[in-house]
């Protein structure tokens, strides 16, 4: 039998529930309120759309009628909701909801940062510190992962089970860490959902059975518009070619003869039914929610980041998505109701960051505008030639490329070094959000994905676009600390939840430690967010 260790606070809840009777029971039982216990789910799903805006729950809440309407409608709402760092980019923002830690804290600044070995400057990808190959016992693999113990590393240290799936190449891993568990992720080299010797020997033979037998049914090769036409009429024109690079920007969408089926529907709406189908398997096969110790399971959303990146958070494409998605989340929960049981478990939606809208789509917008990559290779030289005025490491050179940055007319303002710091303890507001994720010896690339040898990282500049500025790499883009990109809806639905909306503050960071005091975890001093309040489930 697992056994879960259980927080003070539940511990003190549940001999407040059985204490024993004194000779005045029936004077004190009269006198006193009732004193409930609580409702603590056997499974607990954690479902992170990639790049999901809080106003696409409001944008289009009357038509919604699957999964986004069960939320909407028994769930409890946190609509002050806030990614709580920047650079707000995939990486670090599922990593701070698997951790309950900021970027700060767990490590992962960026995407991708710099460092400096042997007075050389290198790029680090935050995926390849995620564990690779193992032996046999799990241990070895490359690179040092994330600082702060995941929800699955701690739910498995308590003796639960653990689940983490995605459509997307690395973040499954990202919300692992180190949990040897089921971890799983789409790989359109592999031929279908894969994993790495260290989270277990080989693919679990559900797993394989999906690959073999259930994942064909989602590969058509096209993706054809669905939505509603009340949808349809509020939305720009589909034919908006500044759109996919101005190749495929209407429907239908069918992968080219010569693309492999399944890497084109990798960016497709059916690549996340295949996640959620797969992950109903793992409940089944793993017996998640099957006794009184609570399980964890994780489902990344990740067409949503890529329609957003390809197409635009407001087109037609992202719209289906979305309503694609809102029908896959309903009959997938409607499932879990099933398999685990109506009650017995709770789910809670969030996003890992929001999305820019397209500067084509905001023409009197009066900083909204496309960066090119010529004028971020002329920055960046422009950056530099000023810092090699002076010496290594003066920080007068520093100074001076930040004042060659800030003359560029699409730039906010530059933090030089640690100023960061001190700008978001004096009260800016801006800072504050940056300083979250600043570690100094691995400097975010943000937002100049620059070459190996030169950006702007190297000289110790965190740069802050104006409102609205995309830089050319995608239609869309994220990555500020404006509204759009931080704004992420976090709504829990079932076991332990009461129904409506809090206006309480709600952070990304705050959804592990509110997990963990659901379910009676400990929580520890490396975890910077707080448990949010979800009153008394029914």
């Amino acid at each position: 039998m697992r056994v879960l260790q259980f927080s003070a606070l539940a511990i003190l809840t549940i001999v407040a529930c059985s204490a024993p009777e004194n000779n005045n029971s029936d004077i004190d039982a009269a006198r006193q309120p009732a004193v409930s216990k609580p409702v603590v789910p056997k499974l607990v799903v954690i479902v992170t759309v990639d790049q999901m805006r809080n106003d696409f729950l409001d944008r289009h809440e009357v038509e919604f009628t699957g999964g986004f309407r069960r939320l909407l409608d028994d769930g409890l709402r946190f609509p002050n909701a806030w990614v709580d760092h920047a650079p707000t980019n995939s990486l670090p923002g599922h990593a701070s909801i698997a951790t309950g830690a900021h970027p700060k804290t767990h490590g992962f600044s960026d995407n991708s940062w710099k460092v400096r070995e042997d007075a050389v400057w290198r790029r680090v990808y935050a995926d390849d510190t995620l564990p690779h190959d193992c032996d046999a016992n799990g241990h070895g693999g490359q690179g040092d992962g994330l600082s702060v113990a995941t929800l699955g590393e701690r739910i498995i240290e308590a003796d639960g089970k653990f689940v983490s799936i995605s459509a997307s190449r690395n973040i499954a891993r990202a919300y692992a860490g180190k949990a040897r568990a089921p971890v799983l992720w789409l790989s359109p080299e592999d031929g279908g959902f894969t994993t790495n010797s260290c989270y277990a020997a080989e693919l679990p033979d559900w797993a394989a059975d999906f690959n073999r037998a259930a994942l064909p049914d989602f590969v058509t090769g096209r993706w054809d518009l669905s939505l509603p036409g009340a949808v349809l009429a509020t939305l720009r024109p589909d034919a908006s070619d500044f759109e996919g690079e101005g190749e495929s920007f209407t429907f239908p969408h069918i992968a080219p003869a010569e693309e492999n089926d399944l890497a084109w529907f990798y960016d497709a709406p059916a690549a996340d039914a295949s996640a959620l189908a797969l992950a109903l398997k793992a409940v089944e096969a793993e017996s998640l929610g099957q006794d009184e110790t609570p399980d964890i399971i994780n489902v990344v959303i990740n067409t949503i980041d890529n329609t957003g990146h390809r197409y635009g958070p407001f087109s037609v494409e992202q719209a289906d998505n979305l309503f694609q998605l809102d029908k896959n989340l309903g009959a997938f929960m409607q499932q879990l109701d099933k398999i685990v049981g109506e009650g017995a478990w709770t789910l809670v939606l969030t996003g890992d960051h929001g999305a820019a809208p397209a500067p084509e789509a905001l023409p009197d917008h009066p900083t909204a505008r496309r960066v090119t990559e010529e004028e971020v290779v002329a920055l960046i030289a422009a950056a530099h030639e000023a810092a090699d005025q002076y010496g290594d490491n003066d920080p007068a050179g520093a100074q001076a490329a930040a004042e060659a940055v800030e003359a560029a007319e699409f730039v906010e303002r530059v933090y030089v070094g640690d100023e960061i710091l001190t700008a978001a303890a004096s009260g800016d507001d801006t800072a504050l959000v940056y300083a979250n994720s600043f570690i100094a010896d691995r400097p975010a690339r943000h937002p100049f994905y620059d070459s190996e040898e030169k950006g702007l990282a190297e000289l110790g500049l965190t740069v802050v676009l104006k409102e609205y500025v995309v830089v050319n790499w995608a239609t869309s883009i994220h990555g500020s600390h404006y509204d759009y990109d931080r704004a992420v809806p976090i709504v829990f639905t079932g076991a332990g939840v009461r129904v409506g909306t809090s206006e309480a503050l709600a952070r990304t960071i705050d959804i592990a430690p509110t997990v963990m005091a659901l379910i009676g975890l400990e929580t520890d001093a490396s975890i910077d967010g707080a448990a949010l309040p979800l009153g008394r489930g029914r």
